[in-house]
């Protein structure tokens, strides 16, 4: 499918910022460990849906997506050189260590739930096309998760 074609080609253009980055390259190799996870797992569902993607992963796919573009953003800032004026404005504001690892963190948290859902949301329509019958009643919500009833 074309929307996990382009999150596939986000994560792999992320992930080889890896061998650059200049700055937090502990978050960042950390970072691209969940990235090579998403595509990972992506990759199989791609060529096992092809045609039959369900609308309902699109909003999930969307999400994902947005996930890895910030993932993406972030990886390559930190592949740049840090101008020193700016270094010093960002610890002025309160932008500084704490406020990297916490970008960091949020999209590694992102990331994880988002492709948990993916994950959850294609095995529960391949059980139902499998058997055949309805499972049950889902909804996915605003941050992506799946919700049974």
């Amino acid at each position: 499918m074309a929307e996990i074609n382009a999150i596939v080609c986000i994560a792999i253009e992320a992930i080889e910022f890896g061998g650059n980055c200049r700055h937090n390259t502990r978050k960042s190799n950390r970072l691209i460990k969940c990235l090579q996870a998403v595509k990972d797992s992506l990759e199989p569902i791609d060529s096992a849906e092809h045609d039959r993607l369900q609308v309902s992963h699109e909003k999930t796919l969307r999400l994902l997506k947005d996930v890895i573009k910030r993932a993406h953003a972030l990886l390559e800032k930190q592949t740049k050189p840090q101008n020193p004026v700016l270094k010093a404005l960002d610890w002025f504001l309160c932008l500084g260590s704490s406020y990297v690892r916490d970008q960091f963190d949020k999209i590694q948290i992102d990331l994880q739930a988002h492709l948990q859902t993916l994950n959850l949301s294609v095995g529960v329509f391949s059980g139902v096309q499998d058997s055949g019958r309805w499972l049950g009643v889902y909804t996915i919500t605003d941050s992506g998760y799946l919700i049974l009833s």
